[in-house]
């Protein structure tokens, strides 16, 4: 073996100096088995711990089989994991952040998107807060690192305002049957929006959700358009 140690992906890099007459080669590698010539440039990968993977040669003819055995040590690189039990919530927003990561990290870089950064395995606590008629999107990124290497993984939070308030707005209050309008919110930014129209009689005449959803009345006399606004507060 030419190379006894690495990171993944390790590429293997065998010297076969077998000799004999008319004798086959059967290469072990792990749980892979090999015919022929020296297996180099076979990749080890996809492993999360340090790892020895035996290298078994044996050679065969009509006298017998002779078996050789070594091994090579294998690490992996680190894979970032960040675990989010709610990725939004209402103003001031402190989600429970986990750290996941695999593949033996050896430091840890956290920037939650707001300023605040540390170099814990723990994220450092955070309370994440949104102007009262906007929302916030915050990327959090964890970078985990060890001798192999570096890996990055982000997340995206979402904060919507504390207080919700719904307000509908008209262009106009008044048509000709059959009157196609379309009210306009005006709520809170994020607000999960629900409208109902009530016919003259009171009953319920449509539903129907969204910023500007489209209705179209055929009973002449009053509507009473009815706008609810939820999310937080």
């Amino acid at each position: 073996l030419m190379i006894r140690e690495g990171c993944v992906p390790f590429e293997l890099q065998v010297s076969d100096n077998s000799s004999g007459t008319d004798f086959s080669r059967l290469w072990c590698i792990g749980t892979d088995t090999i015919n022929g010539a020296a297996p180099n440039g076979y990749i080890i990968d996809s492993i999360l711990v340090d790892i020895w993977v035996t290298i078994q040669l044996k050679t065969t003819n009509f006298c017998g089989t002779r078996t050789f055995i070594d091994s090579v040590l294998v690490h992996p690189l680190p894979r970032a994991i960040v675990g989010l039990e709610l990725d939004n919530g209402c103003s001031p927003f402190s989600p429970e952040i986990i750290n996941v990561t695999l593949g033996q990290p050896d430091s840890f870089y956290w920037d939650m998107g707001n300023g605040l950064t540390g170099t814990d395995s723990l994220p450092p606590e955070v309370v994440y807060t949104t102007p009262t008629d906007s929302i916030n999107i915050y990327t959090l990124t964890l970078e985990a690192y060890n001798e192999c290497g570096v890996d990055i993984s982000t997340q995206e939070i979402t904060v919507y305002p504390p207080d919700v308030t719904a307000f509908i707005g008209l262009d106009t209050i008044a048509g000709c049957q059959p009157w196609a309008f379309s009210p306009q919110s005006f709520s809170t930014a994020g607000a999960l929006l629900a409208w109902e129209i009530y016919g003259p009689a009171g009953g319920m005449v449509t539903t129907g959700a969204g910023p500007a959803p489209e209705f179209v009345l055929t009973e002449v006399g009053v509507h009473t358009v009815l706008l609810s606004a939820a999310r937080c507060g």
